[in-house]
C-alpha cells in the first residue's frame, strides 16, 4: 500500500509520521481497494479514517473514553458479560470485533477474547485503539487477540467447546433520518464503498449454532426477528432497545 499523503487541517497522513510497530504491520494488510475514497491520518497518536463527505466526518477508536471508558469501569455489571457467562476462565470469540467496545468489556472483566473482524481497515482502527488502550488496562488488552479474517470460515474451523461465540452483527438500516450512530453509519459507507457486503446475520449465525461451542450469544435489536429456520434461543435477557439471544447446550454435543 502507498501511504496517503499528507492531509491539510489538523491531521497528518500516514507518510508524514513514523507509526507504532504494530500499526505498521496491519498497515501491510490494507490493499489498495480497502480504502475506497476513503482516508487514513494521524492526529496526535491517533489514527482516524476520513470521509471525502463532510456530513460523514471521520473515525477513530477510542477505548478509554465516553461510554466505552465509563462501561469498561463497571464491565461486570453489563447485560453482554452476563450473557456470555463470563468468568475467569471464559474465552470468547468475538466474531464481529467492529469498533471493539463488546471485546474491550468482556476483557475487562475477565474473559480471553479473541477478535475477528473481516475489514482491514476496521481491524487496523481497532488495533490502533488497544495500542492506546493499553496505557489503561494493560492486563485487559493482553487478553485480546485480533484477527483480519472471515468470521464464517473461522467459525466452521473453531474446535473449543468450552468457548463461547459472540455475535453482534451491524443492524439493519434504519428509515428515520438520524439512521443511528454516525460512526456505524460511516462504516456502512465504507463497507459499500469498497464493495463489502458487510454482515451475513444468517451466514453467521449458522456457522455459529454448528461449531461445538456450549454458548452462542446474539445481539439484536429488541423488535428485530431471528432469521428463519433458527432454533429458538435457550433464553434471552432483553433491555429496553437491544437484545441478547442465547444458546445454551451441554458440553458433549
Amino acid at each position: 500500500m502507498t501511504p496517503p499523503r499528507a492531509t491539510e487541517g489538523g491531521g497528518r497522513g500516514l507518510d508524514a509520521v513514523s507509526v507504532d510497530p504494530l500499526i505498521a504491520l496491519w498497515l501491510e494488510r490494507i490493499g489498495p481497494g480497502d480504502l475506497g475514497p476513503y482516508r487514513l491520518e494521524v492526529e496526535g497518536d491517533v489514527l482516524h479514517l476520513c470521509s471525502p463527505q463532510p456530513d460523514e466526518g471521520r473515525l477513530s477508536v477510542d477505548l478509554m473514553r465516553g461510554s466505552s471508558g465509563y462501561r469498561g469501569a463497571r464491565a461486570r455489571n453489563e447485560r453482554l458479560v452476563r450473557a456470555c457467562g463470563v468468568s475467569e476462565n471464559t474465552m470468547v470469540v468475538d466474531a464481529t470485533g467492529g469498533l471493539g467496545m463488546d471485546a474491550w468489556l468482556l476483557a475487562r472483566a475477565g474473559a480471553s477474547v479473541r477478535v475477528l473482524e473481516q475489514h482491514p481497515v476496521v481491524a487496523i482502527l481497532l488495533a490502533d485503539g488497544l495500542r492506546r488502550a493499553r496505557t489503561v488496562d494493560s492486563e485487559a488488552v493482553d487478553r485480546i487477540t485480533l484477527e483480519c479474517v472471515d468470521s464464517r470460515s473461522e467459525l466452521l474451523n473453531l474446535k473449543q467447546a468450552d468457548a463461547v461465540v459472540y455475535l453482534d452483527p451491524m443492524y439493519p438500516p434504519r428509515r428515520k433520518a438520524a439512521l443511528g450512530d454516525r460512526r456505524l453509519r460511516l462504516l456502512a459507507a465504507l463497507f459499500a464503498a469498497t464493495a463489502r457486503t458487510g454482515d451475513d446475520l444468517a451466514g453467521l449465525l449458522a456457522a455459529a449454532l454448528a461449531t461445538p461451542a456450549t454458548r452462542i450469544v446474539l445481539k439484536r435489536p429488541q423488535r428485530v426477528a431471528l432469521p428463519e429456520d433458527i432454533p429458538k434461543p435457550t433464553y434471552c435477557l432483553a433491555g429496553r432497545s437491544t437484545r441478547f439471544d442465547v444458546w445454551s447446550r451441554p458440553a458433549h454435543q
